[in-house]
């Protein structure tokens, strides 16, 4: 278990983070893509403390002029909510599939399970630009307009990681199967999808909940990763992984805040968020308490 001051830490900044980017259209500048308030006059500014700097913009500014501390609330707000909303399909789906699997054994879990045997033959972040590449194939738009970018990413990135959801619960379903509790239930006239939901589910679901906070920072860096490429989130929308992509071609020039600040964000959020994740799997296990 991580030391009691770590975690006092790591939450605090995650409530920052949280609350930087709940916050966000309050405590921004301006929205670092609404172009009409970019002034290129302030372009390359660096952080207070530098020469040159402007205290208007506390953490510098981009080559357009755009604010660096705004790009990075904004950024962090894609971030939560791609991954919030990822992990939240791959938890209800692979759920679904482990508890279907467990319960209808045979075909259907022999058929379920060497899918997600073949997925796991290839990387999450392979996979999921491999959903985005078909999905920009077949909806063109996709490139352009950014709530549908975002929607892509995360059924992308759900997809990339429902299997890992699904053999968990499968597991601990077929352990729970064989327990006197289920036995009576069905004694009891109980159909098996009562027993698979109402009786076994509440007994599955802490082993899922920690698998999600785990992935939680996963899916943060596989969006992070995806923009970065040129194939996550359209360059009209604030990333994270977009905007340490822009900063590297400035890194040699000088202009190193470009790159360095959005990159120690994107690792002090995922930091935080694996250390909190690392807390809630010991006090969900008894063995490790």
């Amino acid at each position: 278990m991580p030391p009691v001051a770590t975690l006092a830490g790591a939450s605090t900044v995650l409530l920052l983070f949280i609350a930087g980017a709940v916050l966000a259209p309050w405590i921004a500048v301006h929205h670092p893509h609404e172009l009409a308030s970019l002034d290129l006059s302030q372009s390359l500014r660096p952080p207070v403390g530098f020469a040159g700097s402007d205290w208007r913009y506390p953490l510098g500014t981009d080559e357009q002029g755009r604010d660096i501390l705004s790009g990075l609330l904004y950024g962090i707000r894609s971030s939560l909510i791609v991954a919030l909303a990822a992990v939240g399909l791959a938890l209800v789906g692979g759920t679904a599939a482990g508890l279907v699997a467990a319960g209808r054994g045979g075909f259907i879990d022999a058929v379920l399970m060497r899918l997600g045997d073949i997925q796991l033959a290839f990387p999450a972040i392979l996979v999921a630009m491999l959903i985005d590449g078909v999905a920009r194939a077949v909806l063109p738009g996709v490139a352009q307009d950014g709530r549908l970018a975002t929607l892509v990413i995360i059924i992308a990135i759900a997809l990339a990681n429902w299997v890992a959801y699904a053999r968990v619960v499968r597991t601990a379903a077929c352990v729970e199967l064989r327990k006197d509790y289920v036995a009576a239930a069905r004694l009891a006239g109980a159909r098996r999808a009562r027993i698979m939901f109402a009786h076994i589910l509440p007994n599955v679901i802490g082993a899922t909940l920690v698998l999600a906070s785990i992935n939680f920072a996963t899916a943060i860096m596989t969006e992070a990763t995806l923009s970065f490429l040129g194939v996550g989130l359209p360059p009209n929308s604030p990333s994270l992984g977009t905007m340490v992509a822009i900063g590297y071609d400035f890194l040699f020039s000088g202009e190193w805040w470009l790159v360095v600040l959005p990159s120690l964000a994107l690792v002090a959020l995922c930091v935080s968020l694996n250390l909190l994740a690392d807390r809630l799997r010991d006090g969900l296990d008894p063995r490790l308490r």
